[in-house]
């Protein structure tokens, strides 16, 4: 699944994360983030699409439930849905989003990759 930075799940979803990102998951450095709108504390920006995670490139972030967040779809090349309703809500351009971000490829209107075993006879995704 690709995460196009939306904010959503850093905002709605109650996870337990590092308190201190130096100390990393251990017992008593972790908090749980409320889920009810509160941004997570490591949560960087102010724009749908141009947020960040303070923690995400961090050695032991795999070992916390963000990086366990997905959707029932395996495709990595999926977008985010939740980020799709987002981006739709406020219209803004998915796909400009990708190509800026140097992601080669075009998705539908629901975050799936566009590909020519996709597309129909007529050309136009199906």
């Amino acid at each position: 699944m690709i995460c196009i930075r939306c904010g959503w799940c850093c905002k709605n979803m109650m996870a337990v994360v590092p308190d201190n990102p130096r100390w990393g998951p251990m017992e008593e450095n972790l908090i749980v983030t409320p889920g009810d709108g509160q941004r997570c504390k490591h949560l960087r920006g102010d724009i749908p699409g141009e947020y960040s995670c303070f923690i995400h490139n961090r050695e032991y972030y795999h070992e916390i439930p963000c990086h366990e967040f997905g959707q029932i779809e395996n495709d990595p090349n999926s977008v985010c849905r939740i980020g799709m309703g987002v981006f739709q809500q406020l219209g803004k351009d998915v796909n400009g989003y990708l190509q800026e971000h140097g992601f080669e490829i075009v998705v539908n209107e629901i975050g799936f990759p566009i590909t020519e075993d996709s597309k129909g006879f007529d050309g136009a995704s199906v």
